[in-house]
């Protein structure tokens, strides 16, 4: 298995053993899924860039493939028309909503 560059001496995918540890331990984790939940749960958004993330692309393909893993992403392609190249997409789940929402209110 590669090794994931997650912080807190998570060093590898071994170690992450349920959603709550990388969604917990990686701010990065809950800001793309956050991203994906701005829209409805029908609507595809074009994948999200890693910008200027210290962590590199590769760490951000890895870390979107997990929330697609654990089925808090839905992975897809769009493209403006027949002719374009399609680009990689993706939507938010409805178990990627009902985590945002259990975040937003722990108590519930």
């Amino acid at each position: 298995m590669l090794a994931w560059e997650v912080p807190h001496g998570m060093d590898t995918m071994e170690n992450v053993d349920d959603e709550a540890s990388v969604l917990e331990q990686d701010p990065r984790a809950m800001e793309l899924l956050g991203h994906y939940a701005k829209s409805t749960e029908e609507a595809w958004l074009t994948r999200k860039d890693c910008g200027e993330s210290p962590a590199g692309p590769r760490s951000w393909n890895k870390l979107h493939g997990w929330l697609v893993a654990k089925g808090l992403l839905e992975p897809g392609f769009m493209s403006a028309s027949d002719s374009e190249i399609p680009s990689p997409a993706y939507r938010i789940t409805r178990a990627g909503r009902q985590e945002m929402s259990r975040r937003a209110n722990p108590l519930n």
